[in-house]
């Protein structure tokens, strides 16, 4: 009796391949779903990575002007100037410094609302032997009266000088008007246009600058050389020196910390913009 046996046939070598070219499209799907998930997940990774450094910077940025802000802040209202009857305030400038007149701009308010209460008086920033040559920054021949931008610019602290002396009730609005519209070019010709709108008296302002000019530079020289001025703009108050903001406010409440009796003009709030206290000439 024959048996006959059933043997299952091997597979031949294409039909292996055929399994595997039928397995790969799953497996490359696979493999390009795996890739696509790792690519997104590092793409996320790295935009975190930028987000994140980039917000120091950013407050490493605002940092400093945060920082001087308090630091201001903290001078107006800690400055406390020695007590008295009637606070005074003498600032130093130079007629065509550009951080002088900003602390004019900032005073002028506080003189006009103190008025008698208070007393407030301008002065200049002198120099001996500046410049070169003498004859472009000084008034004198002894180059004793100079000033740093020029002959014209203590040719005008001159005439300011006489104006505080003569008419002192003038010296805010003529000042206002001299910074607001004449230049250092052309203040020689322009002061007396604004000297006309304010009612100054011109003829009056031109003999005392003709004979008064160096005495009145004289005293001016003495209290640089007592508060130790050395440059434009500086401020006393009842001879402590203030270097806080410039505005209207902080300028009124560093003279109103001098008064033994503050008067009731320093409850009132003036404009708390107008400069920073960083910049002189």
């Amino acid at each position: 009796m024959t048996e006959t046996i059933n043997q299952q046939k091997p597979e031949s070598h294409s039909e292996k391949l055929s399994e595997k070219k039928k397995a790969s499209p799953k497996l490359i799907f696979i493999l390009g779903l795996v890739c696509g998930i790792v690519l997104v997940s590092l793409i996320i990774f790295i935009l975190l990575l930028i987000l994140s450094s980039e917000q120091p910077k950013f407050s490493q940025t605002n940092q400093p002007v945060k920082e001087e802000q308090n630091k201001e802040e903290t001078k107006e209202s800690s400055f406390d100037a020695p007590d008295k009857k009637i606070a005074e305030m003498k600032f130093f400038v130079m007629s065509f410094c550009p951080f002088g007149q900003q602390a004019e701009k900032g005073i002028i308010p506080v003189a006009r609302l103190m008025g008698e209460k208070a007393k407030i008086e301008p002065h200049f920033v002198i120099y001996s032997n500046y410049g070169s040559p003498k004859e472009k920054y000084c008034l004198d021949k002894e180059a004793k009266y100079c000033s740093m931008h020029g002959l014209s610019e203590i040719k005008e602290d001159v005439r300011q000088l006489c104006l505080w002396k003569y008419q002192p009730e003038k010296w805010w609005d003529y000042v206002e008007k001299i910074d607001n519209t004449c230049r250092l070019d052309n203040i020689d010709t322009c002061w007396e246009k604004v000297a006309k709108e304010v009612g100054v008296n011109i003829k009056k302002i031109k003999k005392c600058f003709n004979q008064e000019a160096k005495d009145l530079l004289a005293e001016e020289l003495k209290l640089n050389k007592k508060y130790g001025v050395r440059g434009s703009p500086q401020v006393f108050i009842n001879d402590k020196e203030y270097s806080g903001s410039r505005s209207p406010e902080a300028y009124k409440q560093a003279l109103c910390s001098g008064f033994k009796n503050p008067p009731k003009e320093c409850q009132q709030k003036l404009e708390e913009s107008g400069g920073s206290a960083k910049g002189g000439c």
